[in-house]
């Protein structure tokens, strides 16, 4: 999350005035970077009366028992992962409680789901942060205490495919509903397959890291379109975590594409890229990366300047001064739009990011797609994917050939271990 320098307040309060000032966005685009929608799918093979016996619960009807146990669930599994929040909504008229698919799903409603947090929170086994009041989405939180992980220690459940592998949501974070027709049929079958495989498929190191994906568009179809998985993943790690993942016994491997986004950009005009399209002379490699992402999502060139001031990765020349940085951003920018000059004739810049994310996010479909018919679990990383060793010249393969737009040269790959 971007975060002002030496402004007093904490950086949330820092962070929201400034965008409300400035009107300018997060540029990361990470999905649920700082929590995890509460998830419902779970399989506690049959034990939901014994694991709500455990906490206390025991006289629960089914229903209490069935919201109640598919909570914990969720809770324990995040904190064995990632240790993120799970977020939900207090508010009864928020529009999540309302979508059609959300209706359908058992042991799923508000009069279920807020009496089981209360209990939870009362009996100390969650950390729980409620939110204001509000129709904006899920915005309370809680973790697993030690009490929770303890009593979930010995019971046996996994996680199911979602009942929803396509969302879509609009700029507030709302989701939509997806269009009913052929091609998104098709689209879901095909994430349905790849989660199929995947929890099909046995984790014999960081079995907690195991999770389904979903297709996550914003705005339209057109736009985004990456493969998140749900909660605690291989996603949700540091590398340092990833190389400790052993699928069905076996070391992994993890190849992406080194500059997918820009590269696709110049692919799509007919251009060739630089050799380095992240090279600049007077800035450091990541400074480059970081500003020409913004320069590809940013409404115009006087907020990608105010984005990358702002943002809290950007080191500039090395000063912490606000008005020097800001100058060093323009600065960068500048180099930037003259060493990519074309990609600016071609009005590339200035909102092309997410459509760029749909043409890479297809590229996974289809690398995904073609491992899968060869038995191949790739389990993906936006421009990126995890196989087993024996499978790298099978991925480097895929990843060539399916990176090949307008019959140009196909997006380089770099092995990241």
């Amino acid at each position: 999350m971007p975060q002002l320098k030496h402004l007093n307040g904490s950086s949330q309060t820092i962070h929201s005035a400034v965008s409300d000032y400035f009107g300018f966005q997060n540029y990361v685009l990470g999905e649920d970077e700082k929590g995890v929608p509460l998830y419902w799918h779970w399989d506690d093979h049959g034990r939901t009366a014994k694991i709500c016996a455990s906490l206390g619960a025991g006289g629960f009807t089914k229903l209490r028992q069935g919201a109640l146990a598919r909570i914990v669930m969720h809770a324990h599994f995040e904190a064995l992962g990632a240790s993120r929040p799970i977020h939900y909504s207090r508010s009864k008229s928020a529009k999540h409680w309302n979508f059609p698919h959300i209706k359908k799903r058992p042991f799923y409603s508000y009069g279920l789901i807020i009496p089981a947090v209360d209990f939870l929170e009362t009996h100390g086994l969650i950390h729980s942060q409620k939110g204001l009041s509000g129709t904006f989405g899920r915005q309370s939180e809680f973790r697993a205490t030690y009490r929770l992980i303890a009593n979930l220690a010995s019971q046996p459940f996994r996680m199911l495919a979602p009942d929803n592998p396509l969302i879509l949501r609009n700029a507030e974070n709302d989701e939509l509903e997806i269009p009913n027709n052929r091609k998104s049929e098709r689209m879901a079958k095909r994430v349905d397959a790849q989660n199929q495989l995947i929890l099909g498929t046995k984790f014999t190191a960081s079995p907690e890291l195991r999770s389904p994906v979903r297709r996550i568009f914003r705005h339209d179809m057109q736009h985004l379109g990456r493969f998140y998985a749900v909660g605690a993943s291989w996603q949700t790690v540091n590398n340092n975590t990833r190389k400790l993942i052993q699928i069905e016994g076996q070391q992994t491997t993890y190849l992406d594409y080194s500059g997918c986004n820009v590269n696709i950009a110049y692919r799509l005009i007919g251009k060739n890229p630089p050799d380095n399209p992240y090279r600049c002379d007077n800035f450091s490699r990541s400074d480059s990366k970081l500003a020409l992402m913004i320069l590809l999502n940013a409404k115009d060139k006087a907020e990608a300047i105010r984005a990358l001031a702002h943002h809290s990765d950007f080191t500039g020349k090395g000063s912490n001064d606000l008005l020097v940085l800001r100058y060093d951003a323009d600065f960068l920018i500048s180099e930037l739009e003259l060493r990519h000059m074309p990609l600016g004739e071609a009005k590339m810049f200035f909102g092309s990011g997410l459509s760029l994310m749909r043409t890479e996010s297809d590229i996974a479909d289809k690398v995904m797609s073609e491992l899968r018919g060869l038995g191949i679990v790739a389990l993906p990383i936006h421009d990126g994917f995890m196989v087993k060793i024996e499978h790298k010249a099978k991925l480097l393969e895929s990843m060539i050939e399916n990176s090949r737009i307008n019959s140009g040269p196909p997006i380089p790959v770099s092995e990241v271990f």
